[in-house]
């Protein structure tokens, strides 16, 4: 054989003794190379036949080289494998995703802060008018019905700052949970070596892993990018 992934020290094997190819569709062939002690191959029945002519044979097959050496043909296909390679046109979607929905949740986040800052004089006007109303309550009960068109203003502006800021803390925790997804997810496909902060364009140029070194590529077919 001489390109399997093993050693073979049976002295009865000769030094090239068979060939194993696999073409371009996969299908595996297997030649004697007028070896000394034969090539041959399991037949259902439990008896090898010896080869004298190039087989197309399955990858589960079980072959003995020479008198006594027996291996199956899927033990001897690494080395004969061509360099794999791995599609990782869906990071490209996945960065996409993760910077449109991060800018959609830092605007919610400004508008609630703006609108937040909108109820801070409402609430340093409580914090005066509270102490004067109470007063004036106390002194006169009938000076209350004044008060209650003001007082349901600005208790609809204190509900409404306490709903901003649940608003806010939802946000915080989704953008927590949209970092943490894009690290998980934004990785090499292979080894899952992560690529978080680096561009998409930079991965597809090196063109394969720093880690496992499996090579990557881009489908053509994908649909065009908006």
């Amino acid at each position: 054989m001489g390109n399997q992934p093993f050693p073979i020290t049976e002295p009865t094997v000769s030094r090239r003794h068979a060939l194993l190819r696999k073409d371009d569709d996969g299908k595996l062939t297997i030649t004697d190379t007028n070896s000394a002690n034969g090539t041959f191959i399991k037949m259902k029945d439990g008896s090898f036949k010896r080869i004298t002519q190039p087989l197309t044979i399955a990858s589960s097959c079980i072959l003995r080289l020479g008198p006594s050496l027996v291996v199956k043909v899927s033990d001897l296909l690494p080395k004969l494998q061509s360099p794999e390679k791995v599609d990782i046109s869906a990071l490209r979607y996945m960065i996409m995703h993760y910077q449109s929905n991060r800018m959609q949740l830092e605007q919610k986040k400004t508008s609630n802060n703006n609108l937040r800052m909108m109820m801070m004089p409402v609430a340093s006007v409580l914090s005066i008018a509270m102490p004067i109303i109470l007063k004036q309550v106390d002194e006169d009960a009938s000076a209350l019905l004044m008060w209650i068109p003001p007082l349901c203003v600005i208790t609809v502006c204190i509900l409404f700052y306490i709903l901003i800021n649940i608003k806010n803390r939802k946000i915080i925790e989704q953008q927590a949970e949209l970092e943490r997804n894009f690290k998980i997810g934004y990785c090499c496909p292979k080894c899952h070596w992560p690529f978080a902060g680096k561009l998409y364009e930079h991965i597809l140029n090196e063109g394969q892993c720093p880690k496992c070194k499996v090579k990557y590529y881009e489908r053509q077919d994908i649909p065009p990018l908006m």
